[in-house]
């Protein structure tokens, strides 16, 4: 039996994270007419920033760190949907996501 997962990239976004938690663009998650992600690998860069998944938002002092320079990946689509993060100090981060279905 293969268990494979076989996954196509079909979207990439850059978000900037600052002083407000964001999360990732809606659309792009669940596209009209195609099916919706399941899964993003994500890169923090130019500072840190901090995230939860459980829909609450994060503060600069609560929630998972993600560090300048390192990757996640992040499944399942309600993961993604509930995503948001904050940067941790006074420079914003810049996440670059690709999307996977």
């Amino acid at each position: 039996m293969d268990l494979a997962i076989h996954l196509e990239a079909y979207a990439y976004e850059a978000v900037t994270v600052s002083n407000v938690a964001v999360g990732f663009t809606a659309a792009t998650i669940v596209p009209s007419g195609a099916a919706p992600a399941r899964c993003a690998a994500i890169t923090a860069e130019n500072a840190s920033c901090r995230f939860r998944i459980d829909g609450a938002n994060p503060t600069a002092a609560d929630g998972h760190l993600l560090n300048s320079g390192d990757s996640l990946v992040l499944w399942e689509t309600n993961n993604l949907q509930r995503f948001r993060a904050i940067r941790t100090a006074g420079v914003d981060a810049t996440l670059r996501i690709t999307y996977l279905r």
